[in-house]
């Protein structure tokens, strides 16, 4: 259709056939846009009095304390992506600037990262903890620019693949939905796999089969997915599924992409890692890989951490921002900063306190300033303890 052909009434039928897709009111309007630019460049104003709808924004949940320790725990089994996780923790940056991190926005020696992030532009100062600090020093020498270059290497060409690390680090924690994620396929030789392959054709007995067999293969690890690949060499997605497994049995090399493999069972659950939207085809994803990023802003204001400095360190520009994406306590967290926060008569839930749980909750307070008087509340109130016993 031309564009001074298209009216207002033919824009308002696309779009509503748009909505009728049952996608999300991002996507929808993101669709919208592009539509009124590409249109306006032509000269056609027929998408211009549709408006926008409003969004139904899900946030991500950020982790507990404690889930934030599951976490760390299960990355460690995976030496690529712990590294990434431990940066993410400590520094609340975005995966790609944790991937690309390099050596000059790293100062051991003042304990700071000063990095200018890729999404804002804006450089942000970090200062660095312990637990990355370890990470980082094991990298000195490394030869590259990049403080974590396995990282880098593999972020540069698709990051979807340290997202997927990462969903099974999390389903090992026990952030899942009941269904284990595709196995992710550890590096291998393209020339060892196709020379083990080529055996395995050889003892293959009707030309037939081989002949299908090594097409289908041969489609398949030049990237084409496994229904294209069957379609290239002629046979059904049954067929060069069953021809890939063998091949990968015979092999003793794992290729297959998204392939479920024995071993995969999961912990119980401690949440869902998607939640349904009111409208969309797919569901809102709430704990990932970002939700890093979203726990540390949280934490650090739960903390006390004032507003303007959780901003230096995230590069937010406003506040705003901050307090409506990431700033996101659980129900447990309020309970616990408002206990803490209000006198007791305010607070039912103080009066149950333990003297112990008392102690702690004082020595916790502590600073350079204060620490001695701190430290004979607590023994009192643990000697109030005693007395009552």
């Amino acid at each position: 259709m031309r564009l001074d052909h298209l009216n207002e009434e033919r824009a308002l039928e696309f779009m509503k056939s748009q909505e009728e897709r049952g996608i999300s009111s991002r996507t929808w309007n993101a669709i919208l846009v592009t539509m009124k630019t590409a249109c306006k460049r032509g000269g056609c104003f027929a998408f211009n009095a549709i408006r926008q709808k409003p969004t139904d924004t899900i946030h991500r949940i950020p982790f507990t304390p404690e889930e934030l320790k599951a976490v760390l725990k299960a990355a460690k089994a995976d030496k690529l992506v712990y590294p990434l996780v431990v940066t993410a923790t400590c520094t609340a940056m975005r995966k790609g600037d944790c991937c690309r991190l390099k050596w000059a926005d790293v100062d051991l020696k003042s304990g700071f990262i000063s990095v200018k992030t890729s999404k804002t532009g804006r450089t942000v100062d970090i200062p660095l903890a312990d637990l990355l600090r370890t990470e980082i020093e094991k990298q000195i020498g490394n030869g590259s620019q990049f403080v974590f270059p396995n990282l880098a290497e593999r972020y540069a060409p698709d990051e979807t693949y340290l997202t997927k690390r990462f969903k099974k680090i999390l389903a090992a924690a026990g952030f899942h939905d009941g269904k284990p994620p595709p196995a992710t396929i550890a590096p291998y030789d393209a020339d060892e796999l196709a020379e083990k392959a080529e055996k395995y054709f050889h003892s293959i007995p009707t030309d037939q089969k081989r002949n299908k067999a090594k097409a289908v293969f041969g489609h398949y690890v030049a990237g084409n997915k496994l229904c294209i690949s069957a379609e290239y060499a002629g046979v059904s997605k049954g067929t060069a599924s069953l021809y890939l497994n063998e091949i990968e049995s015979a092999t003793g090399i794992a290729f297959i992409r998204g392939k479920q493999r024995d071993g995969s069972t999961l912990p119980p659950s401690r949440g869902d890692v998607r939640q349904d939207r009111k409208t969309g085809i797919r569901r809102a994803s709430v704990r990932d890989f970002h939700a890093l990023r979203t726990t540390w802003i949280t934490l650090a204001l739960m903390q006390g951490m004032p507003l303007e400095l959780v901003q230096t360190v995230t590069g937010h520009a406003t506040a705003e921002i901050i307090m409506e994406h990431y700033f996101k306590p659980q129900r447990e967290q309020l309970r616990d900063a408002m206990q803490k926060a209000l006198p007791e008569m305010l607070s039912a839930s103080k009066a149950a306190m333990s003297p112990n749980d008392k102690a702690i909750q004082i020595l916790r307070q502590q600073n350079a300033s204060n620490w001695e008087k701190l430290r004979d509340d607590a023994i009192e109130v643990l000697g109030g303890r005693n007395e009552d016993q």
